[in-house]
């Protein structure tokens, strides 16, 4: 890749790498990968598979540029499904509704499974950050478990736009809430009461219910969460 002024937009421009050595039967030291600025990856610019392409192309027509453009066809038939995921928090109360065990199970299919073996064997262990990461809490919590239980369904998935946290945060802010409902506590004091040795997440839930201008009164049929 050293002829014209173009490049990948991509998310791991290591990888693409070893993939433009593979697929042009180079050493990775003789690849040179020139990232443009990305706009928007959301984890499916870390495949590589558009910049594999293209390398396949680039070796056929040497001294020449390639462009790679997928049509919608071509980008609905190649891509990858997000991951089929299901949740399930069990939190333990006291009489008084306060916290005393949380129990969070994720049941999800594994994209470093497929993608990248060696990393979620030998790394990881066996537990897929992208479909998982975010189950941790900063909540004063005394007793805390996570359970992911893997579930492949033969089908190629790909990282959910932003990963997993768009919908393992969501799982536990639902239940945060419910429970300072339970306590009848407003839900920014409860969640600032929870959080009283995480001073910086403390400052950032003040700062947002001061942009939301959280006490302040709203129109009918209007309301924050």
């Amino acid at each position: 890749g050293e002829q014209g002024d173009g490049g990948a937009a991509n998310q791991a421009p290591t990888s693409l790498k070893g993939i433009g050595a593979k697929m042009l039967g180079l050493k990775p030291e003789n690849v040179t990968i020139h990232s443009t600025f990305l706009g928007g990856g959301f984890g499916r610019r870390s495949e590589g598979d558009d910049a594999a392409l293209a390398a396949v192309i680039a070796k056929e027509v040497p001294g020449r540029p390639v462009k790679v453009i997928w049509v919608r066809e071509d980008d609905v038939t190649n891509d990858l499904f997000r991951p089929l995921t299901a949740q399930r928090i069990d939190v333990g109360l006291d009489a008084q509704n306060n916290i005393v065990g949380w129990r969070h199970r994720i049941v999800t299919e594994s994209v470093f499974a497929r993608n990248n073996p060696y990393l979620f064997n030998n790394v990881l262990k066996g537990k897929d950050l992208v479909t998982t990461v975010g189950n941790e809490i900063k909540y004063d919590v005394p007793a805390f478990e996570s359970q992911y239980i893997r579930t492949d369904r033969g089908v190629a998935v790909g990282a959910w736009r932003g990963i997993a946290e768009g919908y393992t945060k969501l799982a536990i802010e639902s239940a945060i809430e419910q429970i300072a409902r339970m306590k009848g506590q407003d839900s920014v004091a409860y969640r600032i009461a929870m959080l009283h040795e995480q001073p910086r997440a403390v400052k950032v839930i003040e700062a947002v219910a001061k942009m939301a201008k959280w006490g302040g009164k709203r129109p009918e049929g209007r309301a924050l969460g």
